[in-house]
């Protein structure tokens, strides 16, 4: 069984800021490419487990460079970026298999104005704050869940999304 996965940053374990997200973060950076690259573990590992024999991964953050590929679980293949339309036409989504048995996110985040929303945006937040699908506001999940399902896809998706409240209550 073949799954492929394609991951995002933000919504990884563990990442509250932005400064884990981009290289200038120094040392937050590396410490969210391995929380990123643990909860991609996680799945693999699960997956495995149920009898996937091979992983594809399409790395969908920033400069698509993030995943510690040496720590990579040894079932998985990674595509990487840059995000530019001459090899990643589809960004996130890159070279999907015709033959993939299942489909996953992994890291994803709430879309641009999301009320409690943690690093919420969608693609490129500097240019795109609102992003409609069939007259539905829609974030990066729906938009890749489209575009994949336009390849006319034969099985499921499943998402990971995480959200985390705008305001913590002191204990």
């Amino acid at each position: 069984m073949k799954l492929y996965i394609v991951a995002d940053m933000e919504g990884a374990t563990g990442i509250t800021h932005a400064d884990q997200l981009l290289e200038s973060g120094g040392q937050r950076y590396w410490k969210g490419c391995k929380l990123l690259t643990d909860d991609l573990n996680a799945v693999i590992k699960g997956a495995v487990s149920e009898g996937v024999s091979e992983v594809i991964v399409s790395e969908g953050h920033a400069n698509m460079r993030n995943i510690l590929v040496e720590d990579l679980h040894p079932a998985a293949r990674v595509i990487r970026g840059p995000a530019k339309w001459q090899s990643k036409p589809l960004c996130q989504v890159a070279a999907l298999p015709d033959d993939a048995d299942v489909g996953m996110f992994v890291g994803f985040h709430t879309r641009a104005g999301t009320p409690g929303g943690l690093l919420c945006h969608t693609w490129a937040g500097a240019v795109v704050h609102k992003f409609l699908l069939n007259g539905k506001e829609v974030g990066e999940t729906a938009i890749n869940a489209a575009l994949l399902g336009d390849k006319t896809c034969r099985w499921p998706w499943y998402a990971v999304v995480m959200t985390w409240p705008k305001r913590h209550k002191k204990i």
